[in-house]
Formats: C-alpha cells, sequence, structure tokens
C-alpha cells in the first residue's frame, strides 16, 4: 500500500509541475515579451530536459536503486518548484522549462514503477487508472492555483512552489524501506532491442500523448487568443479538462474490469476528439470535455504491462522518452504554426495526432489478439 501512495503522490507533484508550463506560459510571453516561437521553444527545453533524464534512468535504477532515484526525482521536484523566483528574462525562463521537465519526467517514470511494483495483476489496470487520476488532480490544480493566485495579486513563482513542495515531503515520507531493491532483479536481464510491436506501441502512445498534452498546454493561449479571455478567466477552462480526466480515472480505479478495457479505450478516443473539435469551433466547453480521453493511457498501459511482463519497465522508459521526442517536435511545430496562421489553424494539430492513434489502436487491437490467442 505504501508503494502506491508514494506512486501516487509522485504523479501529483509531477503533473502539477508539467501542467503549470501551459498557463505560465502567456504570462511570461507578456512579462518578458517573447514570441509563440519561443513559446513553443520554452516548451521544448522541457521535453528536451524530459528525454535526457529518461534515457538515463534505467541505468540509475541498476546503480542506485529505485529508492534512492525517487529521492533524488523528488528533490528536483521541490528544486524546479522553487526555480520559478530566479525567472528574470528568456533564458532563465528556458532554464526553468528544464528543471520542470526533468523534474516532470523522472517523478512520472518512478511513479509508474512504484504503482506496478505494488500490483498484483488483477488489480493492475485499476491501479494504474487511480494513478493517472492523480495526474488529473494535480494537473487541475496548477491552473486553479495559478488563477487563484492571480486574483489575490499574488506572483506566480508563489503559486508554483508551495504545494509541489508539501506533496513531495510528503511523498518521501510514504516510499517504504524495504520492498523496492527486492523486486528489481527480474528487469537486469532485460534486452535494449525493440522488437516490431514495441516500436507500433511507442507510436500508438506518442500519438496519444502528443494530442492530450498539446491540447492542454496550448489550451490557454489558445484561449486568451481567439476568445479574448485572460489567463485567469481561462483557468477554470483547463480545471475542467483535467477535472473530467480525474473523475473518469478515479471511477476506472474504483470499478475498471479487464473485460470492459476495450471499449474504455475507444470510448475515451472518440470523446477526445469529439471534444477537441468542438473547442475549435469555438465551444469551449468541448475542451473540457475532451479530458474524458484520459482513461486511454493508463488502460493501454496496462495490456502493454500484461502483454510483456518482463519488459513493462524498459518499456515504460522508451514510452516516456518517446512521448517527450514527439512533443519536442510537435511543440516546436505548434509555436511556428501559431505565429504563421494563428492559433486557431494551429490547434487541429492536437487533433490530427489523436486521429493517427486511433489509426494505431486499431493495428495494435488486431495485433494483440493473434499474440494473445497464440
Amino acid at each position: 500500500m505504501r508503494m502506491l501512495v508514494a506512486g501516487f503522490l509522485m504523479l501529483a507533484v509531477g503533473a502539477f509541475l508539467d501542467t503549470m508550463r501551459g498557463p505560465l506560459l502567456p504570462l511570461l510571453q507578456s512579462s518578458l515579451g517573447f514570441s509563440h516561437t519561443a513559446g513553443g521553444l520554452f516548451l521544448v527545453t522541457a521535453s528536451v530536459a524530459s528525454i535526457s533524464v529518461t534515457l538515463v534512468l534505467n541505468g540509475l535504477f541498476e546503480r542506485f536503486g529505485e529508492r534512492r532515484v525517487a529521492h533524488g526525482a523528488l528533490a528536483a521536484g521541490v528544486l524546479a518548484a522553487v526555480s520559478g523566483f530566479g525567472v528574470t528574462s528568456y533564458p532563465t525562463a528556458l532554464g526553468l522549462g528544464l528543471l520542470l521537465g526533468a523534474a516532470a519526467a523522472s517523478l512520472g517514470a518512478l511513479s509508474n514503477v512504484f504503482v506496478i511494483r505494488g500490483s498484483t495483476a488483477a488489480s493492475l489496470g485499476r491501479n494504474l487508472c487511480g494513478l493517472h487520476a492523480m495526474y488529473g488532480a494535480g494537473s487541475a490544480l496548477a491552473p486553479a492555483v495559478l488563477g487563484a493566485a492571480l486574483s489575490r495579486g499574488v506572483g506566480w513563482p508563489w503559486a508554483l512552489a508551495i504545494l509541489p513542495a508539501g506533496l513531495a515531503a510528503l511523498a518521501v515520507l510514504a516510499i517504504p524501506a524495504s520492498g523496492v531493491a527486492e523486486a528489481e532483479a527480474e528487469a537486469r536481464s532485460e534486452r535494449a532491442r525493440l522488437g516490431g510491436l514495441e516500436v507500433l506501441i511507442l507510436l500508438t502512445i506518442t500519438a496519444y500523448v502528443v494530442g492530450e498534452v498539446l491540447c492542454s498546454l496550448w489550451m490557454t493561449s489558445f484561449l486568451v487568443e481567439t476568445t479574448g479571455a485572460t489567463p485567469a478567466s481561462a483557468a477554470p477552462v483547463l480545471s475542467a479538462f483535467f477535472g473530467a480526466m480525474f473523475v473518469v480515472r478515479l471511477l476506472a480505479f474504483a470499478g475498471l474490469r479487464a473485460r470492459w478495457e476495450w471499449p474504455v479505450l475507444w470510448g475515451s478516443l472518440v470523446i477526445g476528439i469529439t471534444g477537441q473539435a468542438l473547442g475549435i469551433a469555438g465551444f469551449s466547453w468541448g475542451l473540457a470535455l475532451a479530458g474524458a480521453m484520459g482513461l486511454y493511457f493508463p488502460v493501454f498501459f496496462a495490456r502493454v504491462s500484461r502483454l510483456f511482463p518482463r519488459r513493462w519497465r524498459a518499456l515504460a522508459v522508451w514510452m516516456l522518452a518517446a512521448t517527450q521526442l514527439g512533443l519536442a517536435a510537435m511543440n516546436l511545430v505548434m509555436g511556428q504554426v501559431a505565429d504563421r496562421l494563428g492559433l486557431q489553424q494551429a490547434y487541429w494539430l492536437p487533433l490530427c495526432a489523436l486521429l493517427l492513434c486511433a489509426v494505431c489502436t486499431a493495428v495494435y487491437a488486431s495485433i494483440e489478439r493473434r499474440v494473445s490467442a497464440a
């Protein structure tokens, strides 16, 4: 149970830090005076840091063990949270992006490892949905806390710093002193090479994450530019997006069964695609509805973990690296398209990513059935 609690708290911290980049972006652009392309680069720096951290995680696990790496990731989270007080120029904003990306990636990876370690095969799908409900909770809190702080005249660095530091302290206390290192031996003989099905899995999850994360990261800027909203008035829509994500994942945590997983996967994709299309058409509530797509990631990850029982940790790390690479490229593209054509047009990109995810999911489903039947 302590491994589950520690994993839940780590993802809450990582989600808060990761999501805060989006609502902070228009504030930083306004105060420091940089373009959408430069804003895209701010988001890209976080992805670069995430990729770099993710690629060394397996080596760190082997050398220091998962418990010590978790302590280091939580320390990095606190450092990222308080670094906002030092942002006074565009280069320091890029430094903030690097720290936020590194902390979010390491905490995200460790949270999945801890929850999978603490789950049985029967409870894995539910527990991963519960874990990723914490992503929805942490992400919903980020714009809500920022909006409340701004409305009261409190500087954004305080909104960034206080909550992650407190949750990180609780996570340190929750990490068990034993029971983590004993479970690590199974991963030491894993092959490094990826097979064809694993490459398809990486493409599928990358397309999904690009669709979900670009939608949320650029949502505040999209609403500010296309509807005349302010960062504070746009905050409830982004909070509702992550609130919907939190609710559906929490419901799945309470009662998801393995036989329902494929209907849930397809239903979440349809809701995400429909909600984003409505948002682009001018119905802001559609963007809030799109948050229900959040069931896709934990359910898909649970199925992959069962299909590759001795490869799940390596695949988890490769997934995170692939998704951050996709995000780095697409955030840069988003910024360039927004500068040339406007955010109204650029916001079609995450919707296209979800459509690609749907195609890849159909191919994966066919292969999974054949593999499982063999």
